[in-house]
């Protein structure tokens, strides 16, 4: 079985905590809870990946490749999360368990005012209502604001937003609505708002 978190995992946190607190940001951490049953397709596809990358893996004679190729299985066991729960306990990082998906919360909080932001590479954290989302990729951080994509899609209600994803397609509706992608689903939303 494969397992590249371990220590590693721990560390990456610790990193995270560190440049946190450098720059002054008190972090809240939130623990997905169960994830509603419209997710389980998505979340099948998911296992077929991780299933396709550990094949890979195990058939990749070039020690090189089969390295770039394990970073993409990712397994976090409950051990590594009950390790990272007391890791944050020690330092006193608070962290909340959700009933919900770990983005819907983190949206939610944010709505309320009672974060300045949600980090996450889930865009569907702005279909949750998140007024301000901050991505990272390969190092760099990009921010989002909801009111901002509003603005410049020219689509005045928030639930006509929300249509545009579900025709694009969500973590809830992978596949979107055929024949309509983000360019026509725009049109069809400003033209007759849903």
């Amino acid at each position: 079985k494969y397992n590249t978190i371990g220590f590693s995992f721990i560390r990456s946190f610790i990193n995270q905590i560190l440049l946190f607190k450098q720059n002054n940001i008190t972090p809240v951490y939130i623990f997905d809870g169960k994830p509603p049953e419209l997710k389980n397709k998505l979340k099948e596809q998911r296992k077929l990946i991780q299933q396709n990358y550990i094949t890979q893996a195990e058939n990749e004679s070039n020690d090189i490749e089969k390295k770039r190729i394990e970073k993409n299985i990712i397994t976090i066991t409950r051990e590594d999360t009950e390790n990272l729960q007391m890791l944050f306990k020690l330092v006193g990082i608070e962290y909340i368990d959700s009933d919900t998906e770990g983005e819907r919360y983190c949206s939610y909080l944010n709505k309320l005012d009672q974060v300045d932001l949600v980090m996450s590479n889930d865009f569907d954290s702005l279909t949750f209502g998140c007024k301000t989302l901050l991505t990272v990729s390969k190092g760099e951080y990009i921010e989002y604001s909801l009111n901002n994509i509003l603005h410049g899609l020219k689509i005045p209600i928030f639930n006509n937003y929300i249509d545009l994803c579900i025709a694009c397609g969500t973590d809830y509706y992978p596949k979107g609505i055929s024949n309509i992608g983000p360019a026509k689903g725009l049109k069809l939303i400003q033209k007759f708002g849903s």
